[in-house]
């Protein structure tokens, strides 16, 4: 048995890791331990309301996302490996089971499996279905017993309720279009939601649809070698297989599919296409000439015939049925049902055309270059050519694409930004030459005069309405802005080439868009997990994408035709959003209580999301919001994390929400309520006291400052006081013995002129001159006393002896004085030297 298992997963290498060649109508994606999954042989499959799926392995059970595996570590009740599982349950309530090989029961119990159910003894039952109902959960074994958990343990019910007789019979039905049955085969057919009939025979897998479609053949990527334990539809309606050998497998529709020959997919870089109404497609190859496939044979041929490759620019087909094919750089041509003739003979200037289009009288418009950067533009009539060239709005104007409009008008793009609409005689240019950012205009789509849709290689799709470019672009969401085509299917339903894949749009929330910035539109991807060989569309060239009879549009890629049919695509449904940790400061928390608390101070705060889609999970983008911190949401592409550096404390919101590639987004966004603390001095009653306390400082300096400059202003006053005293007293001094004495000086010097030779007067005059030197010495004292340069006691101690020494010498009584030297350096005020004096 090891010797056959090591055989067959070596043949079964071909199908392991990467999305197969795509040679059916499905696609085939396998996983196995290289991608994390714990084991290679696959057991069962379960999936949960919440979108993930339950993988079962001989190795451990692990959650999947749809890009990576979470493996299950066991408590002490349970040891792994290996996990010898027999089937998984996932009923409504959203807890999970495994019923083991043993006849034993498992559930997962905070992220780890735990006994509940032991191992039977040797003849065991196997448990081969679980519901819950009621709350309480019920299994069935293969014996058709039911039993339920009481306790710690199983019991028999022995009398069913009719309740639960009618949630068994339905799970048995539901089980029944799974394939499983109530016995330990494995399922080899499940019935989908449209009715359609998986079947797995003979190690092939066969697609039998619900209507009278024929069964599809065998997929080929799994050779005949295909082995299946389980099998599920998950609700995105993706199929899972189980295999032992190649482990986990998935299958879908493919959305997009390949113009195919009778010797294979045609693959060849494509710049343009169509298909002619007898239904032969001709097709331009990068490299040269046209290939023209007819009920499934290609030829190809070559424009001219002297051996030069000329690359064709536009393939057009009028509406008599006549086809025209321009070349970059030589004339333009005509199939006339056998090989290709000039179409304007020996006229140069009808040469290096890009497009063509047919206006509402059945002129043909022919628009590109004529030399350098100067554009040419030539209309037929079917007879006469005639140049609008010259016009002077075409100046410097190289063509790259024409539409008609309904109004009969004519409407050119530019490669430099420009559009230009014509009523047939003159041009104007719609809105200002900078508008459109100087991109090639890719495609011009008119409904109508006052709704016209432009799209752009690299500034994304634009309307003109209300005379003035509206933009659509990165910031509205849009996946890929370099657009090389677009169109309209039905009257809601754009279609958009790109760089990046092909892209979809609904017209009416474009709209909406435009008078609710708030209002974010839907745009849908379909890429290489689509069924897309290369997601990148050619741009460049006329038409950027064709409709078929039935309504199939065709977008030319790097690596052949991609076909989509818009009214086949179905819509996955929104994606399950799950906030997985959240990480402070580098340390992971957890975030399932919505509420998380950090600080003091700035943090730096990060979460981590997974938005659930199985079909195309590396198609999911997300829209994060931190409310409070940032003015508006903002899309971060596939990133499922993002970080906030440095936040200040205070109370935020933290929202994400998920988008699927059809552009669905999850009906609620997951919600964190965040708490930051603040520090010590941040807080607001710190801030209060701290106000509070710098407003007591202030009016106590205040206070401080009147206090002092009142005691200022009161001591001016004291010393005015004290001034306007020692003028009193110097007044009074002045009065008292300058005035007296100047008085009796007076009457002495009268008596003494009365008669100057009476010699009974000179004792009068010798009292003169007395009284005269004491009036000098008495202004002499009071210049001293108010000189405050005197103002100490040195100046009145060595004043005193001088003072006495003049008083007495006028009556000749000798004095001497002996002053000790060593005295303090006093000042004693004018006041106290005068009273001493």
């Amino acid at each position: 048995m090891l010797r056959i298992f090591l055989i067959l997963l070596a043949l079964a290498s071909a199908v392991m890791g990467q999305e197969s060649a795509p040679a059916s109508d499905f696609l085939i994606r396998a996983w196995q331990n290289e991608e994390g999954l714990p084991g290679n042989v696959v057991r069962s499959l379960g999936q949960t309301p919440d979108g993930v799926l339950w993988v079962a392995t001989t190795e451990g059970l692990a959650r999947f996302d749809g890009l990576e595996f979470t493996n299950l570590t066991s408590n002490v009740d349970y040891k792994e490996p290996p996990l010898d599982s027999f089937r998984i349950f996932t009923p409504e309530d959203g807890s999970v089971w495994v019923a083991n090989s043993s006849g034993g029961l498992l559930k997962v119990t905070n992220g780890a499996l735990e006994r509940i159910v032991d191992d039977m003894a040797e003849q065991y039952k196997l448990i081969t279905r679980l519901i819950t109902h009621e709350g309480n959960p019920y299994f069935i074994r293969e014996d058709n017993r039911v039993w339920t958990i009481e306790g710690h343990g199983p019991v028999l019910v022995t009398t069913v309720p009719p309740g639960l007789a009618a949630a068994i019979e339905a799970d048995r039905r539901l089980m029944a279009l799974r394939g499983r049955a109530n016995s330990r085969e494995s399922p080899s057919r499940l019935i989908d939601r449209n009715g359609g009939n998986w079947h797995v025979q003979t190690g092939s897998l066969r697609y039998a649809p619900a209507d009278d479609s024929p069964t599809s053949p065998p997929v080929p990527d799994f050779g005949g070698r295909l082995v299946v334990n389980d099998m599920l539809e998950d609700r995105e309606g993706n199929l899972w297989l189980a295999s032992p050998v190649q482990g986990l497998i998935r299958v879908r529709h493919r959305q997009v599919k390949p113009l195919t020959a009778v010797d294979g997919i045609y693959n060849e870089a494509v710049q343009t296409a169509i298909r002619d109404r007898g239904g032969s497609w001709w097709l331009a190859p990068r490299n040269g000439g046209v290939d023209r496939i007819r009920d499934g044979m290609k030829t190809h041929y070559d424009i001219i015939s002297s051996g030069i490759m000329r690359t064709v620019t536009c393939i057009y087909e009028d509406s008599s049925g006549q086809l025209w094919f321009t070349t970059r750089d030589a004339s333009v041509f005509k199939w006339n049902g056998e090989s290709f003739e000039v179409a304007f003979g020996r006229n140069a200037a009808v040469s290096k055309i890009n497009a063509i289009t047919e206006d509402s009288v059945g002129r043909l418009w022919f628009g590109g270059r004529r030399g350098g950067r100067r554009g040419c533009l030539w209309r037929w009539d079917g007879t006469t050519l005639e140049d609008f060239s010259n016009d002077p709005m075409l100046a410097g104007a190289t063509i790259s694409t024409l539409a008609a409009g309904q109004d009969g008008n004519i409407l050119a793009g530019t490669i430099d930004g420009r559009v230009l609409n014509s009523d047939g005689k003159s041009f104007e240019l719609l809105g200002k030459p900078e508008d459109l950012g100087g991109r090639v205009v890719s495609a011009i789509l008119p409904l109508h005069p006052g709704e016209i849709w432009v799209s752009t290689i690299g500034q994304g799709l634009f309307l003109w309405q209300d005379a003035r470019w509206q933009r659509f672009g990165r910031e509205d969401g849009i996946p890929d802005d370099r657009l090389t085509a677009l169109t309209l299917v039905g009257e809601d339903s754009f279609w958009m080439g790109s760089f990046g894949g092909i892209l979809g749009a609904s017209r009416a929330e474009l709209l909406s868009h435009i008078t609710n910035k708030e209002f974010t539109p839907r745009w849908s991807r379909l890429d290489r997990s689509d069924g897309m060989i290369t997601r990148e569309c050619v741009g460049g060239s006329q038409p950027g994408v064709f409709r078929d009879q039935e309504n199939g549009l065709w977008f030319p890629t790097t690596a052949g035709l991609a076909g989509v049919k818009p009214h086949q695509i179905a819509t996955t449904p929104p994606p399950t959003l799950q906030l997985r940790q959240a990480e402070i400061n580098g340390v992971p928390y957890s975030v399932e209580s919505g509420s998380l608390a950090a600080g003091p101070g700035r943090v730096s705060i990060g979460f981590h999301f997974t938005g659930l889609s199985l079909s195309a999970p590396e198609k999911v983008s997300y829209r994060v919001q931190l409310i409070g911190l940032d003015e508006h949401p903002r899309l971060i592409g596939t990133r499922r994390e993002v970080d906030y550096q440095a936040v200040p404390p205070g109370r935020y919101t933290f929202e994400v929400s998920a988008i699927n590639g059809e552009g669905v987004s999850s009906p609620h966004p997951a919600v964190v309520a965040i708490e930051i603390r603040p520090h010590l001095w941040e807080t607001t009653w710190f801030k209060a006291l701290v106000a509070a306390s710098g407003l007591l400082l202030a009016l106590s300096i205040g206070w401080l400052v009147a206090r002092r400059r009142l005691k200022s202003k009161i001591q001016d006053l004291r010393l005015r006081g004290m001034l306007e005293a020692e003028r009193s007293r110097i007044a009074s001094d002045l009065h008292d013995d300058l005035g007296a004495s100047l008085t009796e000086l007076s009457i002495l010097s009268e008596i003494a002129t009365e008669d100057p030779d009476d010699v009974s007067l000179r004792t009068s005059m010798n009292e003169l001159s007395i009284k005269a030197k004491r009036v000098v010495g008495t202004l002499d004292e009071i210049v001293w006393a108010t000189n405050p340069t005197e103002d100490s006691l040195r100046s009145l101690i060595e004043y005193l002896p001088e003072f006495a020494r003049e008083f007495l010498k006028a009556v000749n009584i000798p004095l001497r004085t002996n002053i000790e030297h060593q005295f303090p350096d006093l000042s004693i005020g004018p006041g106290r030297r005068h009273n001493v004096l």
